[in-house]
């Protein structure tokens, strides 16, 4: 018996790799666990090195690709376990519910009939799930942690950006020096969203910067997600999980962005909203491109950015009519005080000698 765990324990340290898109370890675990019927048992010592094994991998949480695999393996395990296993009418315990409550939107279709299990095992289970917890928290943060330094760089336009706004004048291409996770493997992945023709978040966002070298920063964020997204799928983590984790990282994208603007003076100008809304069109691009592989509503995260960068990117016409045409129809407030709208229509003048024209109104440029 202790031969066979340990032969188990190596077959699943030395990563074996996936079948059909599932993790051949925890298939491999759950299997042999079935077999020498510890499920059942009163008393067995496999639980307990099965958790060491895990409690092992899990301080090892600084490499990402390693964390992934350990996620995608303890997590099917776990599928697998709150699937096929019910508590025996000797035991106590009751089900813990929790962030992987997976009975709900998992469904690991093994065909087998549910296993009673005994106090051991489905202690096992309860303590798995805090592991899976913890290896899930850790993956998601270091994402963060990965992301947080891009997205510093990418908040503010750069000046030469800016200068090109006003010359209205491009830069030439210059390619982001940053070698991807997908690049190395020769995924069509990076290549099918590269190639992805769209209609953008600003369509008619004005001045380009496709063509800037500032491009790359933007480009630098997007192939971070791509690389997370593809390690996470190669390594097996179940596809509810990834969905999880990238709307989650999407809604720290929208708080860095947005309490970025709210706390940085610099960051409130139309330049940078037009820089802004060239970002969220590459975000959003990456996005359609991955619809159909399951990231579920991460783009609706962005909800915040996406209003501060649609009104930082409006001219002073637009602001001015706005202001000029809001009222409160519920509570009856005031709106901008006579002093700010005498300014704003005094920059108006001072911009075009018609104040009064339909400069504020957007073309209808559809062809």
């Amino acid at each position: 018996m202790q031969e066979g765990i340990e032969a188990l324990i190596d077959c699943a340290v030395n990563r074996v790799g996936m079948v059909h898109a599932k993790p051949v370890s925890a298939f491999t675990i759950y299997n042999c666990l079935l077999n020498w019927k510890s499920f059942q048992a009163e008393k067995t010592c496999v639980f307990d090195q099965l958790l060491q094994m895990l409690d092992t991998a899990a301080k090892n949480d600084n490499v990402a690709d390693d964390l992934a695999y350990w996620l995608a393996n303890a997590s099917s395990l776990l599928i697998l376990l709150q699937t096929n296993l019910k508590a025996s009418t000797r035991t106590g315990l009751r089900k813990q519910k929790g962030l992987l409550k997976m009975e709900e939107g998992l469904h690991a279709s093994s065909g087998r009939h549910q296993v009673e299990a005994n106090y051991p095992a489905l202690l096992f289970k309860l303590q798995l799930t805090t592991f899976v917890e913890a290896m899930y928290t850790t993956t998601r943060e270091n994402l963060k942690k990965e992301l947080t330094p891009l997205l510093s760089v990418a908040i503010q336009a750069p000046r030469a950006a800016k200068a090109s706004i006003v010359r209205g004048q491009s830069f030439k291409n210059t390619d982001s020096p940053r070698k991807s996770f997908s690049d190395a493997r020769g995924s069509a992945f990076s290549n099918s969203i590269a190639e992805s023709p769209r209609k953008s978040f600003s369509d008619a966002r004005g001045p380009s910067f496709k063509n800037s070298m500032q491009e790359s920063h933007w480009k630098s964020i997007t192939d971070n997600l791509s690389d997370s997204y593809i390690m996470l799928q190669e390594n097996g983590v179940p596809a509810i999980l990834i969905e999880k984790i990238m709307c989650q990282i999407f809604s720290f994208i929208n708080v860095q962005l947005f309490n970025s603007i709210l706390l940085r003076r610099e960051c409130c100008t139309f330049s940078n909203g037009e820089y802004l809304k060239y970002g969220l069109s590459e975000l959003e691009a990456w996005c359609e491109k991955l619809e159909e592989l399951q990231i579920g509503s991460a783009w609706d995260e962005l909800e915040h950015i996406k209003q501060a960068t649609a009104f930082l990117a409006l001219n002073v016409q637009q602001l001015y009519r706005i202001c000029t045409q809001y009222w409160d129809d519920k509570y009856n407030s005031q709106s901008l005080s006579p002093n700010v709208l005498n300014n704003m229509r005094a920059l108006m003048t001072d911009e075009t000698s018609d104040v009064d024209s339909s400069d504020f109104l957007l073309d209808d440029d559809a062809r």
